[in-house]
């Protein structure tokens, strides 16, 4: 069996645009925004949100994570940090995420 469902589209990108897609409509923004270097309040938390699922939940790598959200390894540690923090003192916030983890 091939991890290809479409042909160049592994399965593995299929879910983290899935998860991004989600995690976008949780938050009211699009995927494009979450990618897009705009800093405007809600897309940054859809993406600190994406970060975190995909670093600490879905164990991938800062390096990996920063390809998929057009970011440098660094702001992804930066914004998994903050959704860590974000999550331990705002109940919205970590109910949301609570809600997103089992993608």
């Amino acid at each position: 069996m091939t991890p290809y469902i479409y042909p160049g589209l592994p399965v593995e990108s299929r879910s983290i645009d899935t998860l991004i897609d989600t995690v976008g409509k949780v938050f009211n923004v699009t995927a494009g925004q979450i990618k897009s270097p705009t800093r405007e309040r809600d897309v940054v938390d859809a993406r600190k949100v994406c970060a975190y699922l995909l670093n600490k939940k879905r164990n991938f790598t800062t390096l990996k994570v920063g390809k998929i959200l057009n970011r440098h390894h660094s702001s992804i540690i930066y914004l998994v940090k903050e959704a860590e923090n974000l999550i331990s003192i705002d109940k919205e916030f970590q109910e949301r995420v609570h809600n997103l983890k089992f993608l």
